[in-house]
């Protein structure tokens, strides 16, 4: 989930936590503490300071995780009372309860979480929620806002809006069965031998989905759909480029599919799939490329490598993103070198274990 949604979240947490009294006894620091500690786990994000690797290894990791979170939450109560000159404990349990329902909305987005650490590294993703939902955006905006404007009101408003929330999930939970019961006729139609189906939400509308299929023939079948029934939305070249986005989903009835090889359709498929297997037992590895296919070979750093593109990626102005190079081992005692593309377009290795 989008840092600035878990900030308006946390304030509207912290408001639905207060008491039932004519005085609010913390004041501002209410919805002060509960924002910081929804966007608490975000921290991750500075990880990259100490470099790609290390970024890798623990973005998503340790400060979502479920059973640290109490200790988190009694850590940032004891700092909010030590700055506020309040006693802490009237903070812990809006520090608890935002980072809780931080964590929670952030399962429901197609990002991922390792909320088991460190008893495992396994990704988590509920794919119900897109991670910049504007509605939710907008909605709790406009909450917050409410709930400054009429101080007298903020406990039953914030209540109210949290269970709107609930029932807007559940909303985007029933298109997400509908888009998945969608994808398993596609499945029955082309008889596929089937590994996994993953329906994805998208951005610019709740009924945006998308659909990749992986199947035992190490290909991946793609498609982008709207579930409403409005007319279709054709393209020109003078539309701007959020409306040119919006035309490629398509009605049910006019989905395009794509079929993608894993490892391409050429001499150098042995290659990448030698190359694959090589780290097909690091988690991480397994996650950032999980929409991964081949696009060619590529000349770095003196190696013939093998570059993947993740099928997400596909048209972003930023071209570079979600390119992966997998390079061939210097020596016999060594293995596959890994690489990303980072936001300046240059390739940095990540030594996974």
């Amino acid at each position: 989930m989008h840092v600035l949604i878990t900030l308006l979240l946390g304030a509207i947490v912290a408001f639905a936590l207060q008491r039932h009294s004519d005085t609010d006894r913390l004041g501002y620091w209410r919805p002060l503490a509960g924002a910081v500690a929804a966007a608490l786990p975000y921290v991750d994000y500075l990880f990259w300071l100490f470099g790609p690797t290390f970024y890798a290894q623990h973005h998503f990791a340790e400060t979502w995780s479920v059973y640290l979170l109490p200790f988190y939450g009694a850590a940032l109560a004891w700092g909010m009372g030590y700055a506020s000159k309040k006693p802490w404990l009237y903070f812990l349990p809006i520090t608890v309860v935002a980072l809780f329902v931080s964590v929670l909305l952030g399962v429901m987005t197609e990002q991922g979480l390792r909320i088991y650490t460190p008893f495992s590294q396994n990704y988590v993703t509920g794919q119900i929620v897109y991670s910049f939902d504007m509605v939710m955006f907008v909605s709790l905006l406009f909450a917050v806002l409410v709930c400054f404007l009429l101080k007298k009101w903020q406990r039953d408003l914030s209540r109210v809006v949290l269970v709107l929330l609930v029932g807007y999930v559940f909303v985007l939970t029933t298109f997400h069965a509908k888009a998945e019961a969608f994808a398993r006729g596609y499945e029955r139609t082309m008889d596929l031998d089937v590994i996994r189906t993953e329906v994805m939400p998208q951005p610019l509308s709740p009924m945006n989905w998308r659909i990749i299929i992986h199947t035992t023939d190490d290909r991946m079948h793609d498609t982008l759909v709207h579930l409403g029934s409005g007319p279709k939305k054709g393209e020109s070249e003078a539309q701007n480029r959020t409306e040119r986005v919006a035309a490629l989903y398509k009605p049910l009835d006019e989905a395009v599919w794509r079929i993608y090889r894993r490892f391409g359709k050429s001499a150098a498929t042995p290659i990448a799939r030698a190359a694959w297997v090589s780290h097909v037992d690091n988690r991480v590895f397994r996650w950032k490329m999980r929409y991964a296919v081949m696009k060619d070979i590529y000349q770095f750093d003196g190696s013939d490598c093998v570059r993947f593109k993740d099928l997400r990626m596909e048209g972003a102005k930023r071209d570079y993103l979600g390119t992966f190079l997998l390079c061939p081992p210097a020596d016999a005692m060594t293995d596959w070198r890994f690489y990303e593309a980072n936001r300046s377009g240059e390739f940095k290795q990540l030594k996974l274990f």
